[in-house]
C-alpha cells in the first residue's frame, strides 16, 4: 500500500492504548508491563499485524531519517502491547509476543541511530524477554546481537565477544542472522588486531548469505543484512586493521547499489580511507556527503564519527577544504 497511508494506519494503534489506559513514558515499559498480564483477536488480525511488522522492518532499513520511522514503529508496538492485555488463545498470544519483540528491536535500532544508546538497550532487553517468552529463538539471537553492539566511541570488543559467546543463540538463529552475528564477531576481532580470525569469520558470513531459508523470506529478522551491508562491515574491519587499500576496493564495488543510511556509512568509511591514505581533500568530499544526510536525518552515530574524522584531519588544517569541513561538522 502507499507508504504514507501505511504509516497513518499504523499510527492509529495509539488510540487503542489511550482507551486501555496503559500510558507510560516508553513503549518498552508498556511492553514489559503487558508481558506480565494474562482483546478479541483472531488469526486474520495477527496475520495483518505480522505483515505490518515486516513492512515496518523494511521501512526502518530504507529510511534515511530514523525519526520518520520511529513514530510508526512505536505506534505499532503500542497496538501489539494493548492486544496482549486481553485474553488470547495461547498460539495467538505467542505470535503477538514474538511480533512485539520484533517491533521492540526496530524501535531500539531507531533509538540507537538517534544517539540514544541507553534507551535503545531498554528496548532490546524488553524485546529479548518477549522473544524468549514466545520461544522465538531466531529473534532472540538477533536481539542478543543487538545488545552486543555499542556506539563506535564506546565500543568494547571484549564485551561484544562475551555477548556473542552464547552458542545457543547462534544455533537457534536463521542463516542470515547467523551471518550477521559472525560479522559482529569479525569486527570485534578486527578491533583486537586479529586479522586471520576476522578473515575467516567474514568468509563464513558470506557463505551463509547464500543459504535460502523460507522463514527468513516470510519474516526476515534482519531485513537490512545482505551482501552490501556485509561489504560495509568488512570495510570497517579492514580499516580497523589498517588496510585502507582493501577497504577502498570493497566499498567502491558496493557503493553504487547502496542507499539510505547504509550509503551514508559507506561514504563515511571512504572518508576514513582517504584520510588514512594522505588524501585530505578527497576525505573532506566524502565527509561532506555523509554529513548532509546525517544532519538531515539526525543520525547521531554518523555525526559522532564525523567529529572523530574532523579531528583526524588536524594535520591538514591549513587546507581550505579541511577548514571548511571541520567548521561545518562543528556547527552540525
Amino acid at each position: 500500500m502507499d507508504r504514507r497511508e501505511f504509516i497513518r494506519r499504523a499510527g492509529g494503534g495509539l488510540a487503542a492504548i489511550w482507551g486501555c489506559g496503559l500510558v507510560s513514558d516508553e513503549a518498552w515499559q508498556r511492553l514489559t508491563y503487558s508481558l506480565q498480564q494474562p482483546a478479541g483477536v483472531d488469526q486474520a488480525l495477527v496475520d495483518d499485524l505480522e505483515r505490518m511488522t515486516v513492512e515496518l522492518a523494511r521501512l526502518e532499513r530504507d529510511v534515511t531519517a530514523p525519526m520518520v520511522a520511529l513514530n510508526a514503529v512505536t505506534a505499532h508496538l503500542d497496538t501489539l502491547t494493548a492486544l496482549l492485555r486481553g485474553s488470547l488463545a495461547p498460539s495467538l498470544r505467542l505470535r503477538l509476543v514474538s511480533l512485539a519483540a520484533e517491533a521492540a528491536a526496530l524501535a531500539g535500532w531507531l533509538r540507537w541511530d538517534l544517539g540514544e544508546g541507553d534507551r535503545a538497550r531498554h528496548y532490546f532487553r524488553a524485546g529479548l524477554r518477549a522473544a524468549q517468552e514466545a520461544g522465538d529463538g531466531a529473534l532472540a539471537a538477533y536481539l542478543v546481537g543487538s545488545l552486543a553492539c555499542q556506539p563506535l566511541y564506546l565500543e568494547r570488543p571484549t564485551e561484544r565477544l562475551s555477548w556473542l559467546a552464547d552458542g545457543r543463540a547462534a544455533a537457534a538463529a536463521s542463516p542470515h542472522t547467523r551471518a550477521w552475528l559472525l560479522v559482529l564477531e569479525a569486527n570485534a576481532r578486527a578491533m583486537l588486531g586479529q586479522l586471520s580470525q576476522f578473515q575467516a569469520l567474514a568468509g563464513q558470513a558470506e557463505e551463509l548469505l547464500l543459504t535460502n531459508d523460507p522463514d527468513d523470506q516470510r519474516r526476515p529478522r534482519v531485513p537490512f543484512f545482505g551482501p552490501d551491508y556485509l561489504a560495509e562491515e568488512e570495510a570497517a574491519g579492514l580499516l580497523r586493521l589498517n588496510l585502507p587499500t582493501e577497504a577502498r576496493r570493497t566499498l567502491r564495488a558496493a557503493l553504487p547499489r547502496a542507499s539510505g543510511r547504509l550509503r551514508l556509512w559507506m561514504v563515511l568509511d571512504l572518508g576514513w580511507v582517504e584520510s588514512g591514505s594522505g588524501e585530505p581533500e578527497l576525505a573532506c568530499r566524502y565527509a561532506m556527503e555523509a554529513l548532509d544526510g546525517a544532519r538531515v536525518g539526525r543520525i547521531e552515530p554518523i555525526l559522532a564519527n564525523l567529529r572523530a574524522l574532523a579531528s583526524d584531519l588536524e594535520p591538514y588544517r591549513h587546507l581550505a577544504e579541511v577548514q571548511a569541513m571541520r567548521e561545518t561538522v562543528r556547527l552540525a
